[in-house]
């Protein structure tokens, strides 16, 4: 494990200078809370104006919060988004998160040390587009993803198109950033992107996660979608080869996004495998095998497990011309 360089210098720059208003403003009022204990004489105005910046900071993220340009964000089966959902910037938490994760199982992962940058710039690039975006992840971090109550992350509109792409997220959980980079790619396609969200293990192979996914394609048939594909990541991946060996009848085809290994099932419908040749969770030689017992199409990245940030170009044309082509 390498001590602290001045990549570490630079990620924390970036975390500082991309943090979010709202996050600006949590700060602050955290540090009146502090200073509220130190300070005898003046504690409860001091705590007082910290509620005051906390109360007017959970206001308007709510207000501001409530989706985005062609995006919706909702509960299954009520239809409205949790208030949580809304109350935190996801690139805040996904930044600072970014920069502790060589100290997880991915540290050998290439390019770890750059993710706080190329997080910084995927979300800037979302703000851009979509404004103030909810969230599934505090509410993922709370244990509120259950089979009878999960957010949903929708970009697009059904009532414009029959085709659907339902998007598996891995682990730790449902974001609302790699549901936006892959909704690019189904765009292309005039595609809808529909993202359910689980618990932050994402083990979609258990009961649990086969209902969320079924409930998820239900609600879809019923909305109108005729032609739908199922696609997930890490071990999204693994979920959607799970249930399609179940269900693939009601599928035109899989995309597998870093999330191969020996105990995924044989599909016999049409398949993307995308992979990282460095990746070190979902082996390459694996998932190349995969694609070839199956009949689908393989690309490689020169990436790790995290191509979706180092590769995201390349990897949103990859998916969008192999939609392209099963849509002709």
């Amino acid at each position: 494990m390498e001590g602290y360089s001045q990549r570490d210098e630079k990620n924390m720059l970036t975390i500082l200078s991309s943090i979010s208003w709202s996050g600006i403003l949590y700060i602050i009022a955290a540090a009146f809370f502090i200073g509220a204990l130190f300070n005898r004489h003046y504690r409860r105005v001091i705590a007082l104006i910290g509620l005051i910046v906390l109360l007017f900071t959970m206001t308007l993220r709510m207000l501001l919060a409530a989706g985005g340009n062609n995006f919706s964000f909702y509960v299954e089966p009520d239809g409205n988004a949790r208030w949580v959902d809304r109350l935190v910037d996801e690139g805040d938490l996904a930044i600072l998160g970014s920069f502790a994760i060589r100290w997880t199982g991915f540290g050998r992962e290439p390019a770890v040390e750059a993710l706080p940058a190329l997080m910084a710039d995927a979300y800037q690039r979302m703000h851009r587009d979509q404004g103030e975006a909810p969230s599934p992840l505090i509410a993922t971090l709370l244990g509120l993803q259950k089979a009878d109550s999960f957010d949903i992350i929708q970009f697009g509109d059904l009532k414009k198109t029959q085709t659907v792409l339902v998007f598996l997220h891995g682990w730790p959980g449902g974001f609302t950033l790699p549901c936006w980079q892959v909704s690019q790619a189904a765009v292309k396609v005039n595609a809808v992107t529909v993202c359910p969200s689980m618990h932050w293990g994402a083990d979609w192979r258990s009961p649990e996660g086969m209902r969320i996914i079924e409930r998820t394609l239900s609600q879809l048939k019923d909305a109108g979608a005729k032609r739908i594909y199922l696609a997930g990541l890490s071990n999204g991946a693994l979920g959607a080869a799970e249930f399609a060996a179940k269900n693939k009848a009601g599928l035109q085809g899989l995309i597998f996004i870093s999330g191969i290994s020996s105990a995924t099932p044989l599909v016999a419908i049409p398949t993307l495998v995308l992979n990282g040749k460095e990746d070190h969770r979902s082996s390459a030689t694996q998932a190349k095998k995969y694609a070839e017992d199956v009949g689908g199409k393989y690309i490689e990245f020169d990436a790790g497990h995290f191509a979706m940030l180092t590769r995201e170009t390349e990897m949103q044309a990859a998916i969008s011309y192999w939609l392209q082509a099963q849509e002709d």
